[in-house]
């Protein structure tokens, strides 16, 4: 594939395919870098740890309108990984990546607030945690607004896993979504959340086939049945607005 260190670059109309790396990066690897990616696939690149299609990290690049598909990762980032990083996306069709954790999109250690907006990620499949995203370990948040996250799986966190790294959901539509055992649509444990203009459609978890949020202490703004789609623990913050929540499928996925 491609790999930049320490560049300044732009790339535009690119096709990257059928590519493989032994560690991280298959189809494209920054490392260090403020790179503007825009106009281009990256179909079918596998890596053998994290990052099977895209991976950006330790900077601030912008990805935006690509579409990223097909691609596999042996840990993180079946399509897309951030890692150490803060960059920035927009309009991207992340579909049917898979892996361990985060087979769309995997977010890690962000130095500072970032987002992904206006995109759309769909069909992807993870053995254990986060079908569509995954997010861990920082105190800056993740802003996800305007995206749809559709039809994701696994086993935690169909549609998104959080584990200590606060994020804000703003007008996103998570539909179908399913994680074989908790979070049919979001999965998280000590991780603060703010949710705001979303809307659940389906679902389907043994448990909290909408949400399940363990170590949880607040909840704001929405009526809730804990025995219907959403189940509650003690420890993080959450607050949802203005939200929807429709035809959540409580038990075996």
């Amino acid at each position: 594939g491609v790999y930049l260190s320490r560049s300044h670059a732009t790339f535009d109309g690119g096709h990257v395919t059928n590519n493989r790396a032994d560690d991280d990066g298959g189809g494209f690897r920054v490392y260090v870098s403020a790179v503007t990616i825009r106009n281009s696939e990256f179909i079918n690149n596998s890596a053998a740890d994290d990052g099977g299609g895209v991976k950006i990290s330790h900077l601030r690049s912008v990805l935006e309108d690509c579409l990223i598909e097909g691609n596999s990762a042996g840990d993180k980032g079946g399509g897309l990984e951030l890692d150490n990083d803060y960059s920035n996306v927009s309009r991207l069709t992340i579909r049917n990546n898979s892996a361990s954790f985060g087979a769309g999109v995997h977010c890690s250690t962000a130095h500072q607030a970032h987002y992904i907006e206006d995109s759309r990620i769909e069909g992807n499949t993870a053995s254990v945690c986060g079908g569509g995203v995954f997010l861990n370990e920082e105190h800056n948040p993740l802003t996800i607004r305007r995206t749809e996250i559709v039809g994701n799986h696994w086993v935690l966190g169909g549609g998104l896993c959080a584990s200590q790294l606060p994020y804000v959901l703003q007008n996103t539509l998570f539909v179908d979504n399913e994680g074989e055992q908790a979070g049919g649509h979001i999965y998280q444990q000590n991780a603060d959340a703010s949710i705001d203009h979303s809307t659940f459609v389906g679902g389907a978890a043994e448990q909290g086939s909408t949400l399940q949020a363990e170590h949880l202490t607040d909840v704001q703004g929405i009526d809730m049945n804990p025995e219907r789609g959403m189940i509650w623990q003690d420890y993080n913050r959450v607050s949802v607005t203005s939200s929807i929540i429709d035809r959540s499928r409580f038990g075996a996925a």
